[in-house]
């Protein structure tokens, strides 16, 4: 494993992800039209190898933004989230 990057060294890795979708804007209405837009889901942090080197802990910071990804409320442009976890593995 690699321990090159922002503040990392032997036992804390930095972690990077992005994802970007050009989604469907669901319309529930037949005079509007559905529409396509951009959603980005951002999640960075450092995971933390332990004492044994096979487990790990991770903390991590994720950003979404863009149409809104849960249940029925897909026609919502604009959503924004931002959420913490602390992974073990």
């Amino acid at each position: 494993m690699s321990h090159e990057g922002v503040l990392c060294s032997q036992r804390w890795m930095q972690e990077i992800s992005v994802e970007a979708k050009n989604r469907v804007k669901f319309s529930y209405s037949t005079d509007i039209p559905e529409d396509r837009l951009w959603s980005v889901n951002l999640y960075l942090g450092y995971r933390h190898l332990l004492k044994n080197q096979k487990s790990s802990l991770g903390f991590y910071v994720r950003y979404y933004y863009g149409i809104n990804p849960y249940g029925q409320m897909r026609n919502i442009a604009d959503f924004q989230s931002i959420g913490y976890s602390i992974v073990y593995r």
